[in-house]
């Protein structure tokens, strides 16, 4: 059972009586210092991992692997976030949906709407021709491939604790569900805006991601569910199909290498199939199936 003696409980009421604006400026500090913190500290991870010798610095930030100790490195923002919802907003685990009954269940959910909705996406951009894979497993860093699963997680769920746990929950305590979901999608949506090849098509589509993310939230109070869908989702693109993840550069430790005769709206070009037509389809038609399966669920109460 969670310690009371230490923190006590906002009551449900007391929430709408909470200054938002003074509540997203900490959280937004918090999400950036401990962001900074995280990147610093990549470095040195870097350099335990891979052991580089004699190595530049344009290198070093030019390696995938970089990346990977930066992806790593975020387990510190969900840290940082989870003590900003405990002992700032004074929220129990439960609010913040960090525990459920059906934990291991929902994580499981979330697992396969991620790795079903990638896939998807990948067969029907490869079948109409804008998209081809080469398998080279064999040749990869099996080491690094596996960091990066356990990576996209941390990831994954440092940006759903955010958008989910905090930004929705606070909102949708003091203005209801629906702003709620539309405010932290917008949030998401925009945090992304400096992103490499970033098009009208990959915004909308990242604000759909952040909207389905919300329902499987919403559905489940549970942010293993929305944290794991977010880290599949990102992990089978990036290291199932070798396909740039929001613009990124593609990683070398990937199941397939991905490429395209030319950038089209099917393929998505450079930033990925999240900027991709099939996405927004596939997407709106997860959103309409939980938002109904989420009706029905409110309706038989």
């Amino acid at each position: 059972m969670e310690n009371t003696t230490k923190v006590k409980e906002v009551k449900n009421e007391e929430y709408k009586e909470r200054n938002l604006l003074v509540d997203f400026l900490v959280l937004f500090l918090v999400f950036i210092g401990s962001s900074i913190i995280s990147a610093f500290l990549a470095g040195p991870l870097y350099g335990i991992l891979f052991n580089p010798s004699d190595v530049s610095q344009e290198a070093v930030l030019a390696d995938p692997r970089f990346m990977l100790a930066n992806l790593l490195m975020t387990f510190l923002v969900i840290i940082a976030l989870r003590l900003f919802g405990r002992y700032f907003q004074k929220r129990s685990l439960v609010s913040l949906g960090f525990k459920s009954d059906k934990k291991i269940e929902n994580s499981l959910y979330g697992i396969v709407i991620g790795l079903v909705a990638a896939i998807l996406v990948t067969i029907v951009a490869v079948a109409t021709g804008n998209l081809r894979l080469t398998y080279r497993f064999n040749s990869i860093d099996k080491f690094v491939f596996g960091l990066f699963i356990l990576a996209w997680i941390f990831q994954g769920f440092s940006e759903e604790v955010l958008y989910r746990s905090l930004i929705q929950k606070s909102v949708s305590e003091k203005y209801g569900v629906i702003p709620a979901v539309i405010v932290s999608s917008i949030i998401f949506m925009l945090f992304h805006l400096g992103n490499e090849s970033i098009s009208p098509l990959a915004l909308l589509n990242l604000f759909l991601m952040s909207v389905l993310s919300s329902l499987l939230f919403i559905r489940t109070n549970d942010i293993f569910i929305s944290g794991f869908f977010h880290a599949l989702w990102n992990m089978s693109q990036a290291n199932f199909f070798g396909i740039s993840v929001s613009g990124m550069d593609k990683f070398d430790a990937s199941i397939f290498e991905s490429g395209f005769s030319k950038p089209s709206i099917l393929n998505g070009g450079d930033f990925g199939l999240e900027g991709s037509i099939i996405t927004t389809v596939i997407f709106i038609l997860v959103i309409l199936a939980l938002y109904f399966m989420n009706k029905n669920k409110e309706a038989n109460k």
